[in-house]
């Protein structure tokens, strides 16, 4: 985050792959604890060490302070999971490079957001003059419950005139149906999304997808099968 903002940048988002983590913590989806809430997060999980095979962090600001929300897939003990991770609880273990996506003229700042009742990421306007000279046009968008999510970034290129994007995000999904017919069937499974993008007025997503259960699917989403739950966290970039 602190590097983001050295060459000028809001926000951004950060992708990791094949990192050591020594500790690792993490969250899965859980049944909600009142009626005040659609779901909520499961005890803390450890790891003392595993390999982050891929993970996207969305930074942004929450109380004034630099704030990241990151889901990510790992290897421990032989097998492969997902969650979210707890990134001021994990470590990476040696030092690595990562690639990323920096932003200006807009940053994830997280809201109480009365619909829901969480404090979520909301994408926001943020004027700036240490703009980075060059780079392509970008749209930092935080998408509402019940909208399909391909049909939203349909809706958002739209509005802005672009044709071709790179799609980078994280989130959640009433559900959850691939080109495939995997599917997972609880209201509140947290995503990843592995690559996607947008051209054609079709947007293509391969995601991860984990349940309260700690089950996974993986794989090309359905278009018009996918409606955000709490949250979508998204940079779309232009190709």
């Amino acid at each position: 985050m602190a590097g983001l903002a050295e060459l000028g940048f809001d926000a951004g988002y950060v992708m990791l792959r094949d990192i050591d983590l020594a500790p690792l913590a993490y969250v899965i989806p859980a049944s909600a604890p009142d009626s005040d809430h659609i779901a909520w997060y499961s005890d803390t999980q450890r790891f003392g060490s595993a390999r982050l095979l891929e993970a996207g962090c969305m930074t942004g600001l929450r109380d004034e302070k630099p704030f990241l929300h990151c889901h990510g897939l790992w290897e421990a003990d032989g097998v492969i999971r997902m969650g979210h991770l707890l990134p001021f609880d994990s470590v990476i273990g040696k030092d690595t490079t990562a690639a990323a996506w920096g932003i200006s003229g807009a940053a994830m700042i997280a809201r109480e957001d009365p619909e829901t009742n969480f404090k979520l990421f909301k994408a926001e306007a943020r004027p700036t003059s240490t703009a980075p000279a060059s780079g392509r046009p970008a749209i930092l968008a935080s998408v509402r419950p019940n909208q399909d999510i391909g049909a939203a970034i349909a809706d958002i290129a739209r509005r802005h005139g672009l044709t071709k994007l790179a799609v980078h995000g994280i989130g959640s999904l009433v559900g959850c149906r691939l080109q495939d017919g995997q599917g997972l069937d609880w209201h509140a499974n947290e995503v990843l999304v592995l690559d996607g993008a947008f051209d054609a007025g079709v947007a293509r997503i391969e995601a991860a997808v984990v349940d309260r259960e700690g089950r996974m699917a993986r794989g090309q989403l359905t278009p018009g099968a996918n409606a955000v739950s709490v949250t979508f966290e998204l940079l779309l970039v232009a190709a």
